[in-house]
């Protein structure tokens, strides 16, 4: 587990720390704080040798141009102030055991008598073991790489790694398929249904319909229908609930973990993230713009026998950006005030 993080020249975050993080943490602050890029900054810390992480993270940002038809990638948007030289670097770090480190360079052309060097950008992993790991993404003079480059760092990252990103926008059939059949025979399918009943208490089973390409839901006393009729707030919740079945051992990372839920069922939601986070050893980050989901986590904490979330709230200071941590008695006496305090707009 991730007991604090640094971050530097990355996005937002000039030179940011957190600290003393929880099994389960809540971020939140006001807009362009800096709630999305922790998420990230945590996305490509733990996707240890893992370059496609980086790529994933551009193109659910839409930092993308088209060139013939085919996306080219924009790296100088993941640095600070995009002010970028070969002085200038990137770094990650989880000053805790497992000690994860990441750093992030640009090396412009280089021409010398014996050789020219062709820009790149150099990604350099230090984890549990005692050497580093690198590897390069090849750019252009203008700092992007296009979808051929993508493909060569994909073949030559990671697998399996212990990590989800559920991004505000959701996720792609696709991809909650490969998850999906990775949890059969597991409690996954009994996991979903629990989450799901939080939407609609009659939902009985769910099964993924490959001819149609959609999920399924087997309600009571009726015949199954398809996920998608039962509205937004369905699809989230069944992608947050595989998602956090497949991170087993590892993290979840939730962008606007309430979006599509009813105020009503935010409450049951927290209960079954907090429950199976701790089944599952995952710890999650998720960020919120809602008074009621603040509400609601501050409710269900008060409900555990111990210290097992947190919130954040990200505020600046100038251009400094600073993390400010409540935890559960300090959260219930403010929620108990309405007070303004946590300003999350």
């Amino acid at each position: 587990m991730l007991n604090s993080i640094h971050i530097q020249n990355f996005r937002l975050f000039k030179d940011f720390q957190i600290n003393d993080l929880a099994g389960v943490n809540l971020i939140v602050g006001k807009n362009n704080t800096g709630k999305s890029t922790l998420l990230e900054a945590i996305h490509l810390l733990v996707n240890q040798k893992s370059g496609i992480s980086i790529f994933d993270l551009i193109q659910s940002r839409r930092e993308t141009t088209e060139e013939n038809s085919s996306p080219r990638y924009e790296f100088e948007h993941l640095f600070y102030k995009r002010q970028v030289d070969n002085n200038v670097v990137i770094r990650l770090a989880a000053q805790n055991s497992p000690g994860l480190n990441l750093e992030i360079w640009y090396q412009p052309t280089s021409a010398q008598p014996q050789t020219v060097r062709e820009p790149f950008l150099s990604l350099t992993y230090q984890g549990a073991e005692d050497f580093p790991f690198a590897t390069t993404i090849r750019v252009g003079v203008d700092l992007t790489a296009d979808e051929q480059e993508r493909n060569r760092v994909q073949m030559l990252s990671a697998k399996d790694l212990p990590v989800q990103l559920v991004t505000t926008k959701g996720l792609e059939y696709a991809y909650l398929v490969q998850l999906w059949d990775k949890g059969l025979l597991t409690s996954l399918e009994d996991d979903v249904v629990q989450m799901l009943q939080i939407i609609d208490p009659d939902i009985e089973r769910v099964a993924n319909q490959i001819t149609h390409k959609r999920f399924i839901v087997k309600l009571k006393d009726q015949q199954p229908v398809p996920l998608g009729s039962l509205g937004e707030g369905a699809a989230r919740a069944m992608g947050i609930a595989i998602s956090l079945s497949a991170a087993k051992g590892g993290y979840l990372l939730v962008d606007e973990i309430d979006t599509g839920l009813h105020y009503r069922a935010i409450t049951d939601m927290w209960k079954f993230v907090i429950e199976i986070a701790k089944r599952l050893q995952v710890q999650v980050f998720a960020t919120t713009h809602s008074w009621d989901c603040i509400r609601s986590f501050a409710e269900v904490l008060q409900l555990q026998s111990e210290e097992t979330g947190a919130l954040f709230r990200l505020q600046r200071r100038g251009e400094r950006i600073e993390a400010v941590k409540y935890a559960a008695d300090d959260l219930a006496f403010i929620v108990s005030q309405n007070s303004h305090i946590l300003e999350v707009r």
